[in-house]
């Protein structure tokens, strides 16, 4: 799947006064975050499994049910949001609140956490484990994570691509690669 936009956009259905009962709002129709993030499938799937958790202890016509059901599908929906955009907020140009000067210290450990990523594996995997919601966010607060991303990447930050000599030959075009 191909997508151009990079736009998070968030409905809040769950504070709406009203509901109608039989009507519930999942996916893409409740929230549309950066493709970059992976997570969009993740908390359609989940925001359904809330639904047939719902449907399998009540019955169909239960009055509030579809808000109620619409209030558990915006709790995935809020983590995905928090983690995008607290994210995309960071960028030069980005439209949208700018985040409590509180939260500092957690943009600091995540952007640490980022930074130990590039060069230790079980990091990597922390951080997409999250990001792609997964694993849910405490897991960074492990103690071999956060040992981890204060040691950081463990490796010398490189000054060019890791190319041997003739993979550097081939990428400028002064040679060809034999098949």
């Amino acid at each position: 799947m191909l997508s151009r936009s990079t736009v998070n956009r968030r409905y809040l259905y769950e504070r709406a006064e009203r509901w109608p009962d039989g009507f519930v709002a999942a996916g893409d129709s409740v929230a549309t975050y950066n493709p970059v993030y992976g997570q969009g499938m993740s908390v359609a799937a989940q925001g359904l499994a809330a639904l047939r958790g719902a449907v399998g202890r009540s019955r169909l016509d239960e009055p509030g049910l579809a808000r109620r059901v619409q209030q558990v599908i915006a709790r995935p929906v809020a983590t995905a949001w928090s983690l995008a955009t607290s994210q995309d907020i960071l960028y030069p140009g980005a439209v949208g609140r700018q985040p409590h000067p509180c939260t500092g210290l957690a943009y600091r450990y995540v952007d640490r956490l980022a930074h130990a990523a590039t060069g230790r594996a079980r990091i990597t995997r922390a951080f997409i484990d999250v990001i792609t919601m997964s694993r849910p966010s405490a897991s960074w607060l492990h103690p071999d994570i956060v040992v981890g991303a204060l040691r950081g990447p463990g490796r010398r930050r490189l000054d060019g691509p890791p190319l041997t000599a003739d993979e550097l030959k081939i990428a400028t075009g002064g040679g060809r690669a034999d098949v």
